[in-house]
């Protein structure tokens, strides 16, 4: 019995080890027991100057969405973008933890205006603040999750190396992008990313209300590989968020995924890293693609 029991037990370890690219419109893959590195802090260059644009959201900004993320501690929430009618891009680390997937993602369109934030008239300071805290429309439930396994493998034997891999998609179970649009996918050369002159981060903020969108500028540093450095503000619930070009913001150039800095630095600093668009990550998003 426990020989029997011992076989099966590696054939299913077998078969997490095979896995490779989904086919579109899988099953929610659940992979092994690998620990799934955390997320680092985001920070602050030099004063927060960032924008409000919960419920006035301009075009295709309004493909920007928070995620609601059931976990087996709790709930936290995270940044991702529409790519197609029911698929959403955003951070590997909002949607496992210790090889395993979250329960549930949530995702809620809070850029353009909604019934809530029309019939809310908050007389108060206090009002205002509550209102803040409440998702303004109703969110769409996730049907499927996926997280590339190199994300997996990588952040048990090198943590550095996962961070390369740092990106994943929800599907939703409703066409949420039919009412927010969706950005294309830009994949860009160094010298592409090195004439950007403006950039610009789409996200949630930990400190400014749990469903609420900022839009943050800056410019790109240092480019390698897999990621360059920027200046955008940003804090603990940016990342997923999509980062786009200024002048040409209708496609993604990266997601916004981690920090090399502390929590504040000093104006001119770098602190902050997006991992670029690359070939894969589009291929990936159309295999989903119905």
């Amino acid at each position: 019995m426990k020989k029997s029991l011992l076989f099966i037990l590696l054939l299913g370890m077998l078969s997490v080890c095979a896995q490779s690219y989904p086919t579109a419109r899988t099953l929610v893959l659940r992979p092994g027991e690998q620990r799934v590195s955390h997320p680092r802090k985001v920070a602050l260059s030099g004063k927060d100057d960032r924008q409000d644009i919960t419920g006035k959201a301009v075009g295709i900004e309004r493909a920007a969405v928070i995620l609601e993320v059931e976990t087996a501690e709790g709930t936290m929430l995270c940044s991702g973008a529409m790519v197609d009618v029911d698929i959403v891009l955003t951070a590997a680390h909002c949607l496992s933890k210790d090889g395993k997937y979250h329960e549930k993602v949530t995702v809620f369109a809070v850029g353009g205006p909604s019934k809530t934030s029309q019939k809310a008239t908050p007389n108060s300071s206090k009002a205002a603040k509550l209102l803040s805290t409440l998702p303004s429309n109703k969110g769409i439930e996730s049907i499927e999750l996926w997280v590339p396994d190199k994300y997996l493998e990588l952040s048990v034997t090198d943590p550095d190396k996962a961070d390369n891999y740092d990106y994943g998609l929800v599907i939703l179970s409703k066409s949420l992008g039919e009412q927010t649009g969706y950005f294309k996918l830009y994949p860009k050369s160094n010298e592409e990313l090195a004439n950007i002159q403006e950039i610009i981060i789409l996200g949630r903020d930990i400190k400014q209300g749990r469903y609420s969108l900022w839009k943050g500028k800056g410019r790109i540093k240092s480019i390698s590989s897999f990621h360059f450095h920027h200046n955008v503000d940003s804090r603990v619930g940016n990342s997923g968020g999509p980062v786009l070009d200024a002048d040409d913001p209708f496609g993604i150039i990266a997601i916004h995924t981690l920090s090399y800095g502390e929590d504040e630095q000093e104006e001119g600093s770098f602190p902050n890293a997006a991992l670029r668009i690359r070939p894969e990550i589009v291929n990936v998003v159309n295999t989903f693609r119905r």
